[in-house]
């Protein structure tokens, strides 16, 4: 399959568009082939070499993906090929104890899709069955990707962490970046009142 991948951290000169090989899906993971895939800030720190936890060398980016699942692992079950699906980025063990919370974004041995495991910056990417969604009709791929990642980081600071209630004011800043733009959306949907602040007449 073809693939954009580094060998190198660095600026967006290491990436390289490569034949890889396909990766096969392993027990309870679905083989997915990308159909449209978000550049997140996440991607362009990985690359960077600036997170805290680093790849393995060559890498593959892209947390925010969209496609067609083409094939099922040994135990998975639930979905058919064919089937329009996201990846849900967040790889939780579904183990540790805030999994077994429900706070599955905050487990402690998770992985988040193109961080440490390849990402959708390929023709192909296989993913757990459990972090698979069905897109629904009439929902493009691209608009499907773009909500996997900035818009549940948002939703889990505005709702589940403050519980922003009708009436109040919300002040988001960077307002112009992914999280930020949905955090404008996701607030206003509760009934907030939104005073929002960007760095740039651009934005």
């Amino acid at each position: 399959m073809k693939a954009v991948r580094f060998h190198d951290y660095g600026p967006a000169s290491v990436l390289r568009y490569e034949d890889v090989p396909a990766p096969e899906p392993a027990a309870g993971e679905v083989l997915v082939r990308v159909r449209a895939c978000g550049v997140n800030r996440l991607d362009l720190l990985v690359r960077a070499g600036e997170t805290p936890v680093k790849p393995p060398l060559p890498h593959i980016s892209g947390s925010e993906v969209a496609g067609e699942i083409m094939e099922m692992g040994p135990g998975a079950s639930g979905y058919a090929p064919g089937q329009r699906v996201v990846i849900a980025p967040y790889l939780s063990d579904d183990r540790c104890e805030f999994c077994l919370a429900g706070q599955e974004t905050t487990c402690i041995r998770g992985d988040i899709l193109g961080l440490v495991s390849n990402g959708g910056y390929a023709e192909y990417v296989k993913a757990p069955v459990t972090h698979i969604l069905p897109i629904p009709e009439g929902v493009a791929f691209a608009d499907a990707a773009a909500m996997t990642l900035s818009a549940p980081t948002a939703w889990h600071m505005l709702l589940d962490k403050a519980r922003v209630q009708p009436g109040e004011t919300v002040l988001v800043l960077s307002a112009g970046s992914g999280v930020g733009s949905a955090a404008v959306q996701i607030a206003r949907m509760a009934g907030a009142h939104v005073i929002a602040t960007i760095g740039s007449e651009e934005k």
